[in-house]
């Protein structure tokens, strides 16, 4: 059959595109649940019942999945661009890692030392150009079961009092015009427990494709509270891990939950006393 012949021939409906693209997606935000046993450092300020959802595992709403997966994957998209642009300049310090998953830390790395020596089962050559991508900068703590990671550190030898500083990088479709508190708390966290003075809030305006930066100076008493913070999700966790009880609900109404991830499970009642016959859990007495 010809082009024109093809063309010419009854319509037929057209693929759904954007719904089997939705459908996957939302498909596919199920497979990324974080369930790790961790508390991600991201987290830190979310009421304590929500940490104990996320250690035992507690089902995850349902409901804009695939619209929260998108933000998330374009976010990760720009957040890859920027270390990019940063390890060519030469400045990037953290962990870098290959396709092959070799890991080194170092500065603006490129080039996988450990594939080099490599040689390929198919061609029996080695392959010295396996490229590194930058693997950001982690913090962890078992002891705290605590988890998390810089977006990168920044080495500026010749400016004193910012010879390393912490990156961090967000996308936004309107820059705000100051950094919200929990962002301050968790970026003192940070600086607190890489020893680094100073942090770089780089803004990626999405609409207008530009950049604005926001300093932030370490502060004590933020790192002590955040410290504090630290050990009382501990107890909290541990009384779970030990007496299966469930910790009081912070939020006052279902629209206080809205960007919480268990904000379904912590205000439908059916859903909670399912999961909690599941669980063998317990509610305090101020559930």
């Amino acid at each position: 059959m010809s082009f024109l012949d093809a063309i010419k021939r009854e319509p037929v409906a057209k693929p759904e595109i954007v719904s089997d693209l939705n459908r996957y997606i939302i498909e596919y935000s199920k497979e990324q649940e974080r369930h790790d046993g961790w508390i991600h450092l991201s987290q830190l300020g979310v009421c304590q019942r929500a940490l104990v959802f996320e250690v035992a595992n507690a089902p995850m709403n349902i409901k804009g999945a695939g619209s929260i997966q998108l933000t998330f994957d374009v976010g990760t998209a720009v957040h890859e661009l920027v270390q990019g642009y940063f390890q060519r300049m030469g400045n990037l310090e953290g962990w870098y890692k290959c396709p092959n998953g070799h890991k080194e830390y170092g500065i603006s790395l490129k080039i996988c030392k450990t594939c080099a020596t490599i040689k390929c089962d198919i061609c029996d050559k080695e392959h010295r150009d396996i490229p590194y991508k930058y693997n950001e900068a982690p913090i962890v703590s078992t002891k705290y079961y605590l988890k998390g990671r810089a977006d990168g550190i920044l080495l500026y030898p010749n400016t004193p009092g910012y010879e390393r500083v912490i990156l961090e990088i967000k996308t936004a479709r309107r820059i705000p015009l100051e950094l919200p508190e929990n962002y301050l708390n968790q970026v003192n966290l940070y600086m607190g427990l890489l020893k680094i003075h100073n942090t770089c809030f780089l803004y990626f305006d999405k609409i207008n494709d530009k950049f604005q930066s926001f300093w932030v100076k370490f502060d004590e008493q933020k790192f002590i509270k955040q410290s504090q913070r630290i050990q009382q999700n501990k107890e909290v966790i541990d009384n779970y891990k030990a007496n299966h009880i469930l910790p009081h609900r912070e939020c006052n109404t279902f629209e206080d939950g809205n960007k919480c991830a268990f904000q379904r499970i912590c205000f439908d009642e059916k859903v909670l006393e399912k999961w909690i016959g599941i669980s063998s859990s317990t509610i305090d007495n101020q559930g």
